[in-house]
């Protein structure tokens, strides 16, 4: 499933006028109407004949992103106004599990159907495979596939992709992604759309009715180019008496949205995509509109936060993933940097290439991909630094996030600092950061303390500084080394130093125009630093005691340094060893 790799460069939200009214759950209708009009069942999109390609064979068109810039065409100056609700999101994320790998299999979000102890989960690369899990941590692979590609000719012969299923009693209702591309679906590019499937199994085998008639989503006739007549990636969540569905629209990487009467069951002719401020063009060939741009919501997945009392998306950025909200599902705003770092560097990998994470998904804690709480699970694809997207290398990968200031949120707990004896008889202590944030000379005036990530840059570039705060307590003995380890996840041609610095700042306060002045010279300047490592500082000058400590860690050349925050996979250590 072709994913688009999108350069971003500004952030810009639609304010559109119409409002869902969702969190009411009344009807979305702007005219007051109860039920939609039948506009019939027309496929302006004819596919030609295509021979289906080995499920077991991976795709060179698959997973290759189009670097487009979904911005183009906007006013960068033109923002509407912020809707209602928290400015910002301050979030902990416990450290990384992984469930399945190393598989070529993990080519869509994750996602489920069922309550803990009974839910199914499925993966997808062309076809979709189902797992069963009492505790989403550990998967039992279920015999045969969940879903697979469709004949020769039709809109899916390429593969199918399960992307959301909504259970109705013993019925499990399930849209796909689905690819066309050719006769041999190895030429580039396909064309996309979404399918409709139905389980009566538990989840475990799905059939498509009335196929090949089960189409239910296809981008405008007027589209001729088949990245321009492609609608998918989408996920489907119910409220009140409506599945919405967003999608990926291929003509400018943005997401749209459709909905359907959950008495209509969300099958083909019952969808209707959102245009112009409302429900009105048909799901089947039917114009829509992009309700935010690429770097609000940079994924079609949705779910909505109970804690919060919004709907949770995925924002995108050149540098990672993070979260935005909505109040009503169509107004967004971004509320966190980014809460996932990576280059998005699908194609074209080689022994250099950094660590590859996408296909990203909220989960709450009982197994719902539709509503979470204040805690939830983070699941998305990881492909390790150096490693091709070709063959098994891609890694299933769980994280459990944390919203701290959503009502009731506290951080996750860490485990707490104990001293451990060193070969010379002395003791080692580690502290993890009280506080820490970057400051960034670009944006003087914002405040990044919330954010997972740390990092400097310098030269003839705005700079970039990070701070950090330890307390350190408990220790014995006198100091004989102190080091400051940090996590580099992309490395630097030349590194940065160590600086002490004065306290009186704070995490969420702390911007580039208030930054604490320097109170020591330049310690352990780095030069050529690798990525996905720990890497050392030696500042035992500094650390003298039982005492609160203040660093920086700046640079003086471009080729900007990141490692992660406190908030982050991997958080800075200080690590004292005394005698």
């Amino acid at each position: 499933m072709k994913l688009r790799n999108v350069a971003l460069i500004v952030f810009l939200m639609l304010g559109l006028t119409s409002s869902f009214g969702w969190q009411a759950q009344a009807s979305p209708l702007s005219d007051g109407e109860t039920k939609q009009a039948d506009p019939g069942i027309v496929d302006p999109v004819q596919d030609s004949g295509v021979q289906p390609a080995d499920p077991g064979v991976e795709d060179p068109n698959q997973d290759d992103p189009i670097d487009t810039d979904p911005t183009v065409g906007e006013d960068p100056g033109a923002a509407a106004a912020m809707p209602d609700g928290l400015a910002s999101l301050q979030i902990s994320l416990e450290s990384r599990s992984t469930l399945l790998g190393p598989t070529w299999k993990l080519d869509t979000p994750f996602i489920t159907t069922g309550t803990t102890p009974n839910v199914i989960g499925y993966v997808s690369n062309n076809t979709a495979w189902a797992y069963s899990t009492a505790n989403l941590l550990n998967l039992t692979l279920l015999p045969g596939a969940a879903l697979t590609k469709g004949s020769t000719g039709q809109f899916d012969s390429c593969g199918a992709w399960m992307n959301s299923t909504y259970r109705t009693g013993s019925l499990i209702r399930a849209w796909y992604h689905s690819e066309t591309d050719g006769p041999v679906c190895t030429s580039a590019p396909s064309k996309k759309a979404v399918g409709y499937a139905e389980s009566t199994d538990g989840g475990r085998t799905y059939y498509k009715p009335n196929y090949p008639n089960n189409k239910v989503i296809s981008a405008p006739s007027r589209f001729t180019d088949p990245v321009q007549a492609s609608e998918a990636d989408q996920k489907v969540i119910q409220v009140g008496n409506y599945l919405y569905m967003y999608f990926m629209a291929g003509r400018d990487y943005k997401v749209r949205l459709a909905r359907s009467l959950v008495s209509d069951g969300g099958k083909p002719g019952t969808w209707w995509k959102y245009y112009n401020g409302s429900f009105s063009q048909p799901g089947l060939g039917g114009e829509s509109t992009a309700i935010a741009s690429g770097s609000v919501l940079g994924r079609a997945w949705v779910s909505y936060n109970t804690a919060l009392g919004e709907y949770m998306g995925f924002s995108w950025s050149p540098t990672g993933f993070g979260i935005s909200l909505s109040p009503d599902g169509i107004n967004w705003r971004r509320v966190t940097g980014d809460i996932l770092h990576t280059t998005h560097q699908f194609h074209n990998r080689n022994s250099s290439s950094p660590e590859l994470l996408d296909y990203t998904s909220f989960i709450g804690l009982t197994g719902s991909p539709d509503s979470v709480g204040a805690d939830m699970y983070l699941y998305y694809m990881r492909v390790p630094a150096g490693q091709p997207m070709v063959g098994d290398t891609r890694y299933l990968v769980r994280q459990k996030l944390r919203i701290l200031n959503a009502p009731g949120g506290t951080p996750i707990p860490t485990p707490t600092a104990q001293p451990s004896a060193t070969p010379t008889g002395g003791r080692t202590y580690t502290f993890t950061p009280q506080i820490d944030a970057r400051v960034e000379q670009a944006n003087p005036t914002r405040n990044f303390g919330t954010e997972n990530y740390l990092r400097s840059n310098g030269g003839s570039e705005p700079l970039v500084e990070s701070y950090m705060r330890f307390a350190v307590s408990g220790m014995a003995g006198t100091v004989q080394s102190a080091k400051l380890r940090v996590y580099s996840y992309n490395g630097t041609n030349n590194g940065p130093a160590i600086y002490a610095t004065s306290g009186g700042w704070t995490e969420t306060g702390i911007t580039w125009n208030n930054k604490p002045g320097r109170t020591s010279g330049a310690y352990d300047d780095k030069g050529a630093l690798g990525s996905n490592t720990w890497v050392e500082f030696n500042i035992t000058p500094l650390v003298t005691g039982n005492n609160t400590y203040n660093f920086s860690m700046q640079q003086s050349t471009i080729d900007g340094f990141y490692v992660y925050s406190r908030e982050g996979a991997n958080r800075p250590q200080l690590v004292i060893t005394t005698r």
